[in-house]
């Protein structure tokens, strides 16, 4: 039977943070499987994982720098210095992770995701594809990894997140027990008795009237026109703001609430895109891929639903796991709006989780991006969303 702990450190110094919190984790766990690793880009995190490893040897590790906080059974973890650890063990589960660089296929992110797939089979000592998977990325290449994942195992349930630093300026890491990975992935196979229970989904955004065509972009993550029209027009005329106080504003922070979104091929799923940076030619970066040709549509939420979405949709999660849970998996997006807007209300966000959890050991990840799927779909990435899994016992 599956059984899980939590640990955490909010230690200044990261070798006695790392030590701490997998002090903490390792209670009670004959044999640990695998350890989720989430903290602070404020830390030394080769230090920090080597603090771990003195405490679980040889296990393996997995993770990524969070934005300001995680949040655990104990309640909310941050500061400038956090980490938070979730370790799982299970005789019947067997775990195999592998991290690469970008840089370390010639800088072709499918081959790096390819690589990553093939070398966590082995770690695993398996040679067929794994019951599902966990990834973990830094920014920029997140659908190309999981395309190249793809390629090698087929379409396998995915759960998991992007690394973001504190101040998102690009000081995010990818971790596994070897240490930060920089840019690049790390992959965890998992081969299990019992599947996964995953709840990918954009609530509590919800669809306005306005869409639009993409009719121009530069590059997969820079949009330039929709119908022929700069992005920022359409932008200010859904979030209610005038376009000059957009372009002299940080459209992170004027966006959070009015991103936008693009349908999965069977509709069952709306992803969302965030705008990240107004540049100085009027087009947009976003923080997810999108394409010419297809359309986009407005999306809105409301802060009070931002702060009681976690907790609601970790209830609808538990509702419908066929076996008792042992360890949920959360990461959520949308944690840095709710910091943008007020960051009080993190505190209630994270009363509501714990409430939902249960008494059931879990770890919530702020993040960049999310990854998750869909029945019948196809395995993808957004921003500002809920991936939730659930370890069944």
């Amino acid at each position: 039977m599956l059984k899980a702990n939590t640990g955490s450190s909010v230690n200044d110094e990261p070798r006695t943070a790392g030590r701490e919190a997998a002090s903490k984790a390792k209670k009670g766990l004959d044999r640990v499987s695998l350890v989720f690793v989430y903290a602070s880009s404020d830390y030394d995190l080769e230090a920090l994982v080597a603090g771990i490893r003195e405490i679980l040897p040889g296990i393996p590790l997995i993770g990524h720098t969070s934005y300001r906080g995680v949040v655990l059974p104990e309640g909310l973890i941050g500061g400038r210095h956090f980490v938070g650890l979730l370790a799982l063990a299970d005789d019947r589960l067997t775990v195999g992770v592998a991290g690469l660089r970008n840089n370390c296929c010639d800088d072709d992110p499918v081959a790096v995701g390819r690589a990553a797939a093939e070398a966590a089979m082995k770690k695993a000592g398996r040679t067929t594809p794994p019951d599902y998977f966990h990834l973990a990325t830094s920014a920029c290449f997140e659908e190309l990894y999981l395309k190249g994942v793809a390629e090698v195992i087929g379409r396998r349930p995915v759960f998991g997140s992007g690394a973001v630093d504190n101040l998102v300026m690009g000081d995010w890491q990818v971790m596994t027990e070897e240490g930060p990975l920089g840019d690049g992935l790390a992959v965890a196979f998992f081969y299990a008795d019992k599947p996964l229970a995953g709840h990918f989904t954009s609530a509590p955004y919800y669809e306005l009237p306005e869409r639009c065509l993409i009719t121009r972009m530069a590059g997969p993550r820079k949009l330039l026109e929709v119908e022929g029209h700069p992005m920022l027009h359409r932008i200010a005329r859904c979030s209610g703001c005038d376009p000059e106080f957009l372009a002299g504003a940080d459209l992170q922070v004027a966006t959070s609430l009015n991103p936008f979104g693009v349908k999965d091929r069977l509709g069952d799923l709306t992803a969302l895109r965030f705008p990240m940076y107004l540049n100085p030619d009027g087009s947009i970066d976003v923080a997810s891929s999108l394409a010419e040709g297809t359309a986009i549509i407005h999306m809105r939420a409301e802060l009070d639903d931002l702060v009681a979405s976690g907790g609601a949709e970790l209830e609808s999660l538990a509702l419908r796991m066929e076996n008792p849970p042992a360890a949920y998996h959360l990461s959520m997006g949308f944690g840095r709006a709710m910091v943008m807007r007020d960051e009080g209300r993190l505190e209630e966000a994270t009363r509501l989780i714990r409430r939902a959890a249960a008494g059931v050991p879990f770890i919530m990840t702020f993040s960049l991006s999310e990854f998750g799927f869909v029945a019948d779909g196809l395995n993808t990435c957004g921003n500002l969303m809920l991936s939730l899994a659930g370890f069944p016992q």
